[in-house]
């Protein structure tokens, strides 16, 4: 039985990713601009998409300017239409999944990787959709439109490294506290679904988040270009936050960025290390796509030290 892209060496799945890449709306408001051959290899088959200004033409063939080859097994999880963890994407191939590999112009995939993902998801939908026209996304959807938590915010003074930030921090529900620690580049409002959801609510939880400096609605910390994160500052407007009076029970500590672990642990061997006076536990959260459901771990008790950091 094949599997992998040899699944497209059938005729009649052929002629529907085609048709689907011909009709698709979403992928023709994409082309324009677009110039290059990509092929897909694994052993013993090979596709290359020709990319132009008005058309994508699909064709069994290696010869391309850039080349992603994997074994056979990786891309059949790679055309699932939920796959995997690591195997959603191209670029999660190639930083998370060994085997996979890349030949070619770079810059090219980088320029073409929003166009090569829609025709990837085209290539799922030939092989598991419906005969009908693709969504414009095959990510799960998360249902309704954008959360509206009934939350509550302020700005605090956060000392850290011997200087001073002004930052946002906002909370939603009354309880066990479970801080949101956002990833680069975003803010609190990442947890803005959480905040809303009723389970956590319920349990008895809430929900609370804080914008690092330059971040979402907290000041800048420097001038452009002279901010810079490290392991030392990031521990330290952590435990900072905690100590503010915001969380002054026992707490979570959601961590979508695992650097948030490091950075606690790390604050925790230093020998002047001033832990929070209630016990932390660390929970990492894994991105949809990630196994549903799926939590790590790890415990932090008052006054702690590296041993007692647990997994």
């Amino acid at each position: 039985m094949p599997i992998g892209w040899e699944k497209f060496s059938a005729a009649p799945l052929l002629r529907r990713w085609r048709a689907l890449c011909a009709s698709d709306e979403t992928l023709r408001s994409r082309l324009p601009g677009a110039i290059g051959r990509f092929a897909v290899l694994q052993p013993g088959f090979a596709i290359t998409l020709e990319l132009s200004d008005t058309s994508v033409e699909i064709s069994p063939s290696s010869d391309a300017d850039m080349r992603f080859s994997a074994t056979a097994a990786i891309w059949d999880e790679f055309l699932k239409t939920r796959p995997a963890r690591h195997h959603h994407h191209l670029y999660a191939l190639r930083m998370r999944v060994p085997g996979f590999s890349v030949e070619g112009d770079e810059l090219a995939w980088a320029q073409h990787a929003h166009i090569l993902r829609r025709i990837f998801d085209l290539a799922r939908w030939a092989l598991h959709g419906a005969d009908r026209l693709a969504p414009t996304s095959l990510r799960p959807q998360l249902g309704g439109g954008p959360p509206y938590p009934a939350a509550q915010g302020r700005y605090v003074k956060l000392r850290a490294n011997g200087r001073d930030f002004v930052v946002y921090g906002e909370s939603a529900g009354q309880g066990r506290p479970i801080l949101g620690l956002h990833t680069a580049g975003s803010d609190s409002r990442q947890f803005h679904r959480l905040m809303a959801h009723p389970r956590l609510a319920k349990a008895g939880y809430a929900v609370t988040a804080f914008d690092l400096p330059g971040h979402g609605r907290s000041a800048p910390a420097a001038e452009p270009g002279a901010w810079a994160l490290d392991t030392e500052l990031y521990a330290g407007l952590i435990l900072s936050f905690l100590i503010t009076g915001v969380l002054r029970k026992s707490l979570c500590c959601s961590a979508l960025p695992c650097r948030a672990k490091s950075a606690l642990k790390w604050h925790c061997a230093r020998p002047s290390a001033s832990p929070p006076s209630s016990p932390v536990r660390l929970l990492n959260i894994l991105p949809a796509g990630a196994r549903h459901g799926q939590i790590i771990h790890a415990s932090m008790p008052p006054f702690s030290r590296p041993n007692g950091l647990k997994a």
